[in-house]
């Protein structure tokens, strides 16, 4: 391990967390040209369909450090792309510009890749070095990885509770738990997300827009499951001046007939038997749209329900839970306990439960903590 190697992988991975919604379906990359010691190129994947991050790294090389890209030292966050897609492979620039030293943080686990980039650059004589226990690049690749491997998009739940661990009040009433700092941050996270998702009541309950109007970058898709058929399609997530993104309404039946261009009604009865409206095969069903769309990252916002069932079934890969420590309910809707989510079935599987929060912040008067699956 070269303590350089380290430094440069974390500059490719502040790189590749410039990289917003826009690069979906593409992974978030970052890649760094260094010539001892000093960094003569760097850039990231901006968009779908446009340059990778090899190449904006290679284009960004001042033309009098150009006859040092050879000699230089190419730093990537992820394994660089072997197959001509929307865009040349990155194996072959590397070659052509006679790159001979490459850095890797992540093997990309998609099928076209897996290790077919290393071997190719070691076939033609590039000495490769990966770091895949580097946390940074982990965390950049894993909407990336979680795709590719469980065919799934990445599920990060997110929810804001009290002091004493309500959701709401017992009243039935819109309420602010969190501070106008964090719904800020929330909105960024939403205009990073491929798509959103609340259940019937939120809809009904709070009336949300469920769009990034707090913070500048696109919309996620919007996604209200409502197996009951609840919501009557007058909601604000419904609506086409909410939002620049479509709306997908999961319900049990196609009855409610909507002008909405943007609307898009899943009939469930023409896709599941009744008795998986709710529960693992409406899980299945919806990633199985996702994977389809190529939605890498699904944000799940609530409510209760909604958020049990996504802890319950172990299809969840990050938690995100506000507390306010000044506000106390006493009563009303219990958020999640994680707790509980760390025994054994009676089945004796191991249920997938949340590890201790590997950070904790202070954002506006809240505590933001952050959990992960224990493996």
């Amino acid at each position: 391990m070269k303590v350089n190697d380290l430094l440069f992988l974390d500059r490719c991975c502040d790189l590749a967390r410039l990289g917003g919604a826009a690069v979906s379906p593409n992974p978030r990359v970052g890649a760094v040209l260094v010539y001892q010691g000093r960094i003569i190129g760097e850039g990231f994947h901006q968009q779908a369909g446009g340059a990778h991050a090899e190449v904006e790294c290679v284009r960004s090389v001042q033309q009098e450090d150009r006859p040092l890209i050879p000699k230089a030292t190419l730093y990537v966050s992820l394994e660089p792309c072997c197959f001509h897609g929307r865009t040349p492979a990155c194996t072959s620039l590397i070659q052509e510009q006679g790159i001979k030293e490459v850095v890797i943080g992540q093997i990309d686990q998609t099928a076209e890749v897996s290790g077919k980039g290393i071997s190719i650059l070691t076939s033609a004589g590039v000495n490769v070095r990966s770091y895949p226990a580097h946390k940074g690049c982990q965390q950049v690749a894993r909407e990336r990885q979680v795709f590719a491997t469980e065919k799934r998009p990445f599920v990060q739940l997110k929810y804001a509770q009290s002091a004493d661990g309500f959701l709401a009040p017992l009243e039935n009433t819109t309420y602010w738990i969190s501070s106008p700092q964090s719904r800020i941050l929330t909105h960024r996270w939403r205009s990073r997300s491929g798509a959103i998702l609340v259940g019937a009541k939120t809809v009904i309950q709070d009336n949300p827009q469920l769009n990034s109007r707090l913070y500048p970058g696109p919309d996620p898709l919007r996604i209200v499951v409502d197996p009951k058929g609840q919501c009557s399609g007058k909601e604000l997530v419904f609506q086409e001046q909410s939002s620049n993104a479509p709306t997908l309404w999961l319900r049990p039946d196609a009855a409610i007939e909507s002008t909405a261009d943007q609307l898009e009604i899943i009939d469930l009865s023409k896709r599941l038997p009744s008795n998986e409206y709710w529960g693992k095969g409406l899980l299945k069903f919806l990633f199985a749209i996702l994977h389809q769309r190529e939605l890498h990252q699904l944000t799940v916002e609530g409510g209760a329900a909604i958020l049990r069932l996504f802890l319950e079934a172990g299809q969840w890969d990050e938690i995100l839970r506000f507390t306010n420590p000044q506000k106390y309910f006493g009563a009303g809707v219990e958020a999640p306990s994680l707790t509980r989510l760390s025994g054994t079935q009676p089945d004796g599987q191991h249920i997938r439960g949340a590890v201790t929060a590997p950070e904790v912040q202070k954002i506006g008067g809240d505590i933001l903590e952050v959990f992960y699956p224990r493996s």
